[in-house]
């Protein structure tokens, strides 16, 4: 699962956790799915806070995943499983 809040001056207003709340309830309730994952940059601290907010957990880390700038970047796996 991924969110993408795409114009800056649409951030920070709550849309992104409305957003997740709403599909981990379709995700969960509806469609009886055990598990929903996200994958983060390691650097960027306001979605891994959104992500553990609703119970995501860290479970790895990708080394050197993605390439942005001519520079390697960590990507963290986050999993969220039903209770």
């Amino acid at each position: 699962i991924g969110i993408l809040i795409k114009e800056e001056k649409n951030r920070q207003k709550g849309y992104a956790s409305e957003a997740l709340s709403l599909a981990l309830n379709y995700c969960f309730n509806f469609l009886q799915i055990n598990q929903v994952f996200c994958n983060i940059l390691i650097d960027n601290e306001i979605s891994i806070k959104l992500f553990k907010k609703f119970g995501f957990e860290i479970t790895g880390c990708k080394k050197q995943w993605l390439k942005i700038n001519n520079h390697y970047k960590d990507e963290y796996i986050l999993q969220l499983i039903r209770k």
